[in-house]
């Protein structure tokens, strides 16, 4: 079968650490597509020979060097945590000829609103599919501090609540993040043991972690995919999300998942949250973004196991009609 060629433009973030691309391109096009991954950081495009072949920005919009050019063929893969603050009058110079591929109904709007030229797609991760998480041995936590999102103090509470047997604490702030934002656990709070993981993990052993736990806390306030928190659905674990997109894209409100209270998303609330986080405690300042609203009563009651275990089957049938796309994904990636 032949293959097509296409050049993608990553951020060295994903190249060096997240590696979502593999997962949303390079897995399931492999046998149609050939892509050649560079590292891009959104300014200089290092210098490409075949430049007729199509060229596809993950995450990153294509610079408006290519935006302007009648000849390229541009594929652009927008990430909502990325471009949820974006003008009007940037989304109307995109010109019709650039190809979107929208992995959050968010995105899909925006295009929708601009008459862009879009493809709507929904990911499920397989990744769990045949290492169901078990639930006879006790209750598992994951979360990995990524920005701050749940403070020390909620975290431990939430082990209490949930009779937490061991949690999983990974503590690597994003790049960008105050470091303010990191903290560190004891060995044990009351009867949850802490095991704290490495800065960064291999991929090896993020899946073996992601095997022995059954809940997981999704890491951030808004997502351009989500691949952590999918690959926990995939799992069956009970995942805890900010109701925000993509989580609340996949998780239905205690029925697959559990969605924290949303806050209001006013400029005068961001400013003060901007500005507590920089203020020492002393003078009214804290470790942490978000503050959990929810009941706990309401927490203690829930059905774990059987959130998770809908969960897994809601990803088994979201996986099925992940694949009735991918034919689609090639013809718009490679028709032109």
């Amino acid at each position: 079968m032949k293959k097509y060629h296409i050049h993608a433009f990553v951020l060295p973030f994903h190249v060096e650490k997240s590696r979502s691309h593999i997962s949303l391109l390079e897995k399931p096009l492999n046998s149609y597509i050939s892509f050649q991954f560079h590292s891009w950081d959104g300014t200089n495009l290092p210098y490409i020979k075949d430049r007729f072949l199509p060229l596809l920005f993950f995450q990153y919009p294509p610079p408006l060097s290519l935006l302007s050019s009648p000849h390229a063929k541009l594929i652009w893969i927008p990430m909502w945590d990325h471009i949820q603050g974006y003008p009007a009058s940037f989304w109307e110079r995109i010109p019709k000829s650039v190809k979107i591929i929208a992995f959050s109904q968010e995105v899909n709007n925006i295009c929708k609103k601009y008459k862009l030229n879009r493809l709507s797609l929904k990911y499920y991760s397989n990744l769990g599919q045949l290492s169901k998480v078990k639930w006879k041995k006790g209750r598992n936590m994951f979360y990995w501090n990524r920005i701050g999102l749940i403070g020390k103090d909620d975290l431990t509470k939430l082990c209490h609540v949930f009779r937490i047997n061991t949690l999983y604490f990974q503590n690597q702030l994003d790049p960008g993040i105050l470091e303010k934002l990191n903290y560190t656990l004891p060995p044990k709070i009351k009867d949850t043991k802490i095991i704290v993981l490495p800065r960064y993990l291999t991929r090896k052993i993020y899946i073996q972690t992601l095997r022995k736990t059954n809940i997981y806390i999704a890491p951030r306030l808004a997502e351009g995919v989500g691949l952590s928190f999918l690959e926990a659905l995939s799992f069956g674990c009970a995942v805890f999300g900010y109701d925000a997109p993509t989580m609340n894209e996949y998780i239905t409100h205690k029925e697959n998942g559990y969605l924290f209270e949303q806050r209001s998303d006013s400029l005068r609330n961001k400013i003060n949250k901007a500005v507590k986080i920089r203020l020492p405690r002393f003078l009214g300042g804290r470790k942490y973004i978000y503050k959990l609203n929810d009941s706990w009563q309401e927490l203690e009651k829930l059905d774990l196991e059987k959130i998770g275990n809908t969960a897994y089957m809601n990803n088994l049938e979201g996986r099925m009609r992940w694949k009735e796309q991918i034919p689609e994904l090639v013809s718009y990636l490679t028709v032109w």
